[in-house]
């Protein structure tokens, strides 16, 4: 027979005190003296009062406790009509010299082996081994209650149940219950949604600019010089500027896009066993897109204070516009100079993979990207003015914020062309759209 032992040092008590005691030591209390602490019992404590007696004896009434720190009331407690009044000063006094005394001390012996203690069913209570104590389900009284959904809904039962019932549901469905529809995710996968909502009308790609795309280029914009007042040149350029143009954006690490009309070509393995794109010879370019520094320093350069600022230029062939081209050539220059995913509504490729440029966030940090309008000093107020109003509907969409308006920033060209006989003075709108949040950008950059 094994003999576990349970220890228990008894507790010391103090002088005893008649309940005729404590109230000629204390004298008589007024309704104002509970609150000070004179008025308590003393540390001595009372030992054989009745628990009523301590009740009654210590402790400050709740009501004095709600004042604030002018002596006005306290914000009352949420259900404070459904709280009883309660004050636990007496609790220490209560606990150590009624409640505490009653306890078994010494030794206690029992059979650790008996199979009630060994299998759970019984437990040590006190000084001897009896069957556990049986709690009470605790069933809400609806009819005293005020707020009956409160006392039914807010009890302990209820969350158990409603946590078996979900639990009991959760296992259904470990177990292999069926899905209402087996078949829904590969139907799904084969599913032909059709196309895009934003995708090109016409059959196209988006690529990098490729040395044999200056001419097509260099002929998009030409056509805007003499048919427009929305290019900052205002005489036609040549093949060699777009050439420089490229070279510059290359070196600063900045896209310049294409759209090309046709199908996209297939990828290719190398001798390496890499995936190659071959960029076929006599492709047609219906547009480009590119992001150039908005301010450079007096050295040429674009490293100081306007770094993480860029300007977007978008130019789509005349004869292919509203077909959803500038769409397509603008998300994918957010692409590469921001987190932006990219909505997939073309189709893209890059011949060299290795170039991190064309890549979402690009390769070098960005905070805005700024695109103008630019009009007669009119166009902003005319209602009929379709022109300036599908751009503006088109920034926005794109989550361009107007930032304002520089008036008479501009003018025509002063020998005039075929949208603007004579010259005029043009007013800049000015769009701009956070690449990165302030916190993205790194501190020491």
């Amino acid at each position: 027979m094994i003999v576990g032992q349970v220890a228990a040092s008894p507790i010391k008590i103090g002088e005893q005190l008649t309940k005729e005691a404590v109230s000629k030591k204390c004298g008589p209390q007024t309704s104002e003296e509970p609150a000070s602490f004179n008025a308590k019992v003393s540390n001595q404590g009372v030992d054989a009062v009745p628990p009523p007696a301590i009740r009654q004896s210590q402790g400050v009434d709740p009501v004095k406790e709600l004042a604030d720190w002018n002596g006005g009331w306290a914000p009352a407690p949420v259900e404070w009509e459904e709280r009883a009044k309660f004050d636990n000063s007496y609790f220490f006094n209560y606990v150590y010299r009624e409640w505490a005394p009653t306890l078994p001390v010494g030794n206690v012996n029992f059979d650790l082996n008996d199979p009630a203690f060994a299998s759970g069913e019984w437990q040590v209570v006190n000084n001897q081994i009896t069957a556990a104590l049986v709690h009470p389900v605790s069933i809400p009284d609806l009819d005293n209650s005020d707020n009956q959904q409160a006392q039914l809904y807010g009890t302990g039962e209820e969350a158990i149940i409603k946590w078996n019932a979900d639990e009991a549901a959760r296992q259904n469905r470990i177990e292999g219950t069926q899905p209402l529809y087996p078949n829904l995710k590969n139907e799904i996968q084969f599913m032909d949604f059709g196309p895009h909502e934003h995708a090109p009308k016409v059959d196209c790609y988006l690529r990098p600019s490729q040395p044999s795309d200056t001419a097509q280029i260099a002929a998009i914009y030409n056509y805007y010089v003499q048919n427009s007042h929305v290019t900052e040149d205002q005489e036609n350029i040549t093949e060699s500027a777009i050439q420089s143009l490229g070279a510059k954006l290359k070196q600063e690490k900045l896209p310049f896009i294409v759209v090309v009309k046709g199908n996209a070509p297939q990828s290719q393995h190398s001798c390496s066993g890499q995936p190659k794109v071959l960029i076929l010879k006599g492709e047609t370019v219906l547009g480009f897109a590119l992001a150039h520094s908005s301010t450079y320093g007096f050295g040429g350069l674009r490293t100081g204070r306007s770094r993480f600022n860029v300007k977007a230029e978008v130019f789509v062939h005349h004869e292919y516009l509203r077909n959803k081209l500038g769409r397509s050539l603008m998300d994918k220059l957010l692409q590469c100079t921001s987190l932006h995913s990219g909505s997939n509504a073309y189709k893209w490729v890059n011949p060299d993979p290795s170039n991190l440029v064309y890549e979402v966030g690009g390769l070098i940090p960005l905070h805005t990207m700024s695109v103008s309008l630019v009009g007669p000093q009119t166009s902003r107020s005319k209602a009929d003015d379709a022109e300036f109003r599908w751009k503006k509907e088109f920034l926005l969409s794109l989550l361009y914020q107007e930032q304002g308006m520089l008036k008479r920033a501009s003018r025509t060209t002063k020998d005039g062309n075929i949208y603007c006989p004579t010259p005029m003075f043009l007013d800049n709108i000015i769009y701009t759209k956070y690449l990165t949040t302030e916190k993205e950008v790194p501190v020491r950059s």
